[in-house]
């Protein structure tokens, strides 16, 4: 059986360590093997300057660029993955790196050179003099509506049930689509405060790491199939209240997952 995997380590791992190993190659001027483990020594020679000097490479095709260059290569965010990789494996990743300690040590990623880099690169970016962002435009409400009518049409119980739920519930907790498809059953209930309401928690959002990282948040009914979970009146256990046909859980909502909902253990169709 494979090793059991450390929690604390980063999911990009393997990427972290394509940067680590991209890093030392291009210092080092060796075509390090893609296994190599690279010892506390070999990362505690590592200083500033020398991630200065290969970020400007990366981001400018130089080492040293001047203020006339332009950072068309990398953008600031690739740079701030490029730092926050490299920095996992450093032995001091803790500390800052200490100016006035003879020698100098710390983490060399925590140094005013790296930082005021990504700053500058920043700054270029926002004056149009840096590689353009590939980032997409934020979806509109005329987007969100089609893709929740497009699938709703469909015949595919999936498609028809459970991903509108999945998306809706997302779009009403701002959250991640990881968030919402590890959501349980058991943490959607009514509210002893407001009855015509329902509470939910996301435990499974990338900033949980204990209980009080997740309270309850509440979630409010609307005359809006396009943005409810589900406005659907009458049987299912719905919650009634002010706001006309209630939310339910089934029936109409899942006609083949009995009391059906978002990923997790909750079966499949809306809540």
């Amino acid at each position: 059986m494979p090793p059991a995997r450390n929690p604390n380590e980063p999911l990009a791992l393997p990427q972290c360590r394509a940067v680590l190993r991209e890093f030392m190659c291009h210092k080092n001027s060796t075509n390090y093997p893609k296994v190599y483990e690279f010892s506390d020594a070999e990362l505690g020679a590592m200083s500033p300057v020398d991630l200065y000097r290969f970020f400007c490479f990366k981001a400018c095709h130089k080492h040293d660029p001047g203020p006339t260059d332009k950072p068309m290569y990398a953008r600031a965010n690739s740079i701030e993955f490029w730092k926050k990789a490299m920095s996992y494996f450093m032995p001091n990743r803790l500390a800052s790196w200490n100016y006035l300690a003879n020698p100098p040590c710390g983490n060399p990623t925590k140094s005013k050179e790296v930082n005021d880099l990504i700053k500058a690169v920043k700054k270029k970016e926002t004056r149009k003099q840096g590689r353009k962002s590939k980032a997409d435009r934020a979806i509109e409400p005329s987007d969100f509506v089609q893709t929740i009518s497009i699938l709703e049409n469909t015949q595919d119980y999936n498609k028809r049930y459970r991903h509108p739920a999945m998306i809706k519930t997302q779009f009403h907790f701002i959250a991640r689509g990881d968030d919402i498809a590890h959501m349980k059953k058991e943490n959607i209930e009514q509210s002893a405060e407001h009855p015509w309401t329902l509470t939910a928690k996301l435990r499974w959002s990338k900033n949980v790491s204990e209980e009080r990282d997740c309270p309850k948040q509440i979630v409010l009914g609307a005359n809006d199939p396009n943005i409810v979970f589900s406005s659907h009146g009458g049987g299912g256990g719905g919650v009634g209240g002010p706001f006309g046909r209630g939310l339910a859980f089934g029936a109409e909502a899942a006609p083949r997952g009995g009391g059906g909902g978002i990923g997790g253990d909750i079966g499949g169709g809306h809540v």
